[in-house]
C-alpha cells in the first residue's frame, strides 16, 4: 500500500494552547452507522451508568478514508475504573469489524467519569483523556464535557505514548518472540509502528508547537529534528501502512528502534510519569 500524506498538524492558538480540531458535521455516512452500533452496545452493557460516548480521530476531523481509517471511541462511565465491566468489549469490537468492513478496526475504551473530571486527575492517563476530549473528540451520546475541561499546550503533560511506550515495547517483543503466525505478526507490526511514530512525535511536539496523531505528519515532524534517524522513522511509516508478516524482521526493527526511543524518552521526560505533578 502506498504511503500517503494524510492528515495535518493541529496548531496552537495565540496563547499557545492546542486548538479544537473536530466537528460533528464531519460524521457522515458510512461512518455514522458503526457509531450508532457502538452507542447501542455501550448502553446495552452499561445502561444508565453511561455519561457520554465520544468518537475521536480521523472520523470527527473529516479525514477518514475507507479501507484505511479505524473508529476510536471513548465512553465515560460512572464508577471507579476497575469496576467497569470490560469483558465484553473485545468480542463486540470483532463483531462490529465483521459487520462494517469498510473500516479497519473498532475500538471502545471506557474511562471513569469521576476520574476524568477530577482536578488534578489521579493519573497522567486521565490528563491525556481530558486533552483528547477537549481537542480531538465529538460527543455522540450523552453530556459533552469538552467545554468544561482545561486547555493544553504541546509538551510533557500530553505525552501519553511516552508514558506507555516501555510497557508496550516489552509486550510486543515478548509476543513477537513467541513466533506468531503471519496475520498476528502483521497486526503487532502495524500497532507497534504507529506507537513508534507517535512516540517520536511526542519527543518534538513542544519544539513544533503543534500536535498530531497522523502518522505521516508524525514522521515528517520527527525527521525535522532527528535527520540522522529519518530513514528508520520512514521505515516505521512504511511498515505501519504495509505491515510485515515476518516476526524476525519486525522483532529486529522494533528492538533497535525501541531501545533508541527508550533512551530518548528517559532524557526528554526524566519523570517516569510524563505530566505528573
Amino acid at each position: 500500500m502506498e504511503v500517503r500524506r494524510i492528515g495535518r498538524l493541529v496548531p496552537v492558538d495565540n496563547e499557545g494552547y492546542v486548538v479544537r480540531d473536530v466537528d460533528a458535521a464531519n460524521i457522515r455516512p458510512p461512518w455514522d452507522a458503526p457509531l450508532s452500533a457502538v452507542v447501542e452496545a455501550c448502553l446495552e452493557r452499561w445502561g444508565g451508568n453511561v455519561h457520554g460516548i465520544y468518537v475521536r480521530g480521523s472520523v470527527p476531523r473529516g479525514l477518514a478514508v475507507e479501507g484505511v481509517s479505524d473508529i476510536d471511541c471513548y465512553a465515560l462511565v460512572r464508577g471507579r475504573q476497575f469496576e467497569i465491566d470490560t469483558a465484553w468489549i473485545e468480542a463486540k469490537c470483532h463483531a462490529l469489524d465483521a459487520r462494517f468492513t469498510f473500516q479497519t478496526g473498532v475500538e471502545i475504551v471506557p474511562f471513569s467519569l469521576e476520574a476524568t473530571r477530577a482536578s488534578p486527575p489521579p493519573h497522567p492517563m486521565y490528563r491525556f483523556v481530558q486533552f483528547s476530549l477537549a481537542t480531538n473528540c465529538v460527543c455522540i451520546h450523552g453530556e459533552d464535557l469538552s467545554a468544561k475541561l482545561p486547555r493544553f499546550r504541546p509538551g510533557p503533560e500530553i505525552a501519553v505514548r511516552a508514558l506507555n511506550f516501555p510497557s508496550e515495547l516489552r509486550q510486543t517483543v515478548e509476543r513477537l518472540g513467541s513466533a506468531p503466525d503471519a496475520a498476528e505478526t502483521r497486526r503487532l507490526c502495524a500497532g507497534m509502528m504507529k506507537r513508534i511514530l507517535r512516540t517520536g512525535f511526542e519527543l518534538v511536539m513542544e519544539r513544533e508547537q503543534a500536535y498530531t496523531r497522523d502518522l505521516y505528519f508524525c514522521y515528517e515532524a520527527f525527521a525535522r529534528h532527528y535527520p540522522d534517524r529519518e530513514r528508520e522513522m520512514r521505515r516505521a511509516l512504511e511498515l505501519a501502512v504495509a505491515p510485515s508478516g515476518d516476526p524476525r524482521e519486525v522483532l529486529a526493527f522494533v528492538s533497535e528502534a525501541g531501545i533508541w526511543l527508550l533512551e530518548q524518552i528517559a532524557e526528554a521526560f526524566p519523570d517516569p510519569r510524563p505530566g505528573s505533578a
